[in-house]
């Protein structure tokens, strides 16, 4: 994070975290990086920690609640996502029924034809499922599916929601689904982006 961050972007940093661990590490030390201007301190720390994917939190007047998201390849910075995040929700703000479990991976929803037809969210949508390990299962455990990610795609705006699952008894097969919101909860609009040549691209 940032010299300067507001407690609220703090608290989502934390909850970004929290979905995933064990695979992250959070440091609460305040850094004055600039991702976008110095590429090199980012790519070290990650090397140090054998990190392929980063966030970086800040705050400032003509850049208010901004995090940074990337995905580093050979050690290299891959893409970065600078986002402007508003309407924020950190996780302890609800209050679930239920918790879901760290050991499973949340089910990726993604609403909205933006995310085919705009390269900047079609980027960013590949980020995010780079950022939970999603991948298409062959199969199905249903008693493993507890909780899901949902990004929405509104204009240029992309609301992130996430939802414990509730199985329901229907009287049929399958059963009845019931989400339940636990967050964090945000909206977010992409300031800038830093893709990776065509190149860089194909190899990864």
């Amino acid at each position: 994070r940032g010299t300067h961050i507001s407690e609220t972007v703090t608290e989502l940093l934390k909850d970004l975290h929290d979905l995933k661990k064990p695979n992250s590490t959070y440091f609460a030390r305040r850094n004055e990086k600039r991702p976008f201007e110095d590429e090199t301190s980012v790519e070290f720390l990650c090397q140090k920690n054998e990190a392929s994917l980063f966030g970086f939190a800040s705050h400032s007047k003509k850049r208010p609640n901004n995090l940074i998201l990337g995905r580093i390849f050979n050690y290299k910075i891959f893409d970065m996502h600078e986002l402007a995040l508003t309407n924020i929700r950190p996780s302890a703000s609800f209050k679930p029924s239920k918790v879901a479990s760290n050991q499973n991976r949340p089910v990726m929803i993604f609403q909205g034809d933006a995310f085919e037809s705009d390269n900047k969210l079609s980027e960013l949508k590949s980020l995010f499922l780079d950022m939970f390990q999603h991948a298409s299962p062959g199969m199905v455990n249903l008693a493993g599916i507890e909780h899901a990610i949902v990004l929405t795609a509104k204009g240029e705006k992309v609301s992130f929601r996430h939802y414990v699952i509730h199985l329901k008894k229907s009287g049929e097969r399958v059963p009845k689904v019931q989400l339940e919101e636990t967050g964090p909860s945000f909206d977010m609009e992409v300031r800038r982006q830093q893709t990776a040549p065509a190149d860089v691209a194909r190899e990864a």
